[in-house]
């Protein structure tokens, strides 16, 4: 006889923590990619007088975009970490006649 645990016998403070991490982290990630791309960029181009400049401010603000991503793909990260080390220990096979 083989019996297999799922994912719905994990722990539930494991699960909620990890499932938190993954959506905070996707949420951050996305929403600054969203807002930069409707709400920074565009305004930048059309407000400043040359696109040097423009340019030169976009970069700056891609770079700090760059670790808001760094940090929402290191929540999701730990979501992907929490959920395969309560798997690996709850997935049990028995074997029996």
């Amino acid at each position: 006889m083989e019996t297999r645990n799922t994912l719905a016998t994990l722990r539930f403070p494991t699960l909620l923590t990890a499932a938190l991490s993954l959506y905070l982290g996707l949420t951050l990630w996305l929403g600054a990619l969203i807002f930069f791309g409707i709400g920074v960029a565009p305004v930048v181009f059309t407000a400043l007088p040359s696109k040097d400049l423009a340019g030169s401010l976009n970069g700056i603000i891609l770079h700090r975009l760059n670790m808001i991503e760094l940090a929402g793909a290191t929540l999701a990260g730990i979501y992907f970490a929490l959920a395969a080390t309560e798997f690996k220990h709850t997935v049990t096979y028995r074997a029996g006649l």
